[in-house]
């Protein structure tokens, strides 16, 4: 089950479903993993020059590179 800190300011449902996403990965990859995949994904982020782009497709895309180094 993954937990949803409320919080004042309002945000897009897409974002709220990405953060959902995210909380919900690391409840079952290792913590490890997590902050590999999460590190590549802000990676994709910086590479965009800073600006939004697919936030989940960057995630799923790093979740590959991770596991493919890992052997997984």
């Amino acid at each position: 089950m993954a937990f949803v800190k409320k919080t004042a300011e309002k945000k897009s449902p897409s974002v709220v479903k990405e953060a959902v996403v995210t909380v919900e990965k690391k409840d079952r990859l290792p913590d490890d993993m997590f902050s590999r995949i999460q590190e590549k994904a802000y990676g994709f982020y910086v590479q965009r020059g800073y600006t939004a782009g697919d936030s989940l497709a960057d995630w799923y895309k790093a979740e590959a590179l991770v596991k493919k180094e890992l052997g997984r």
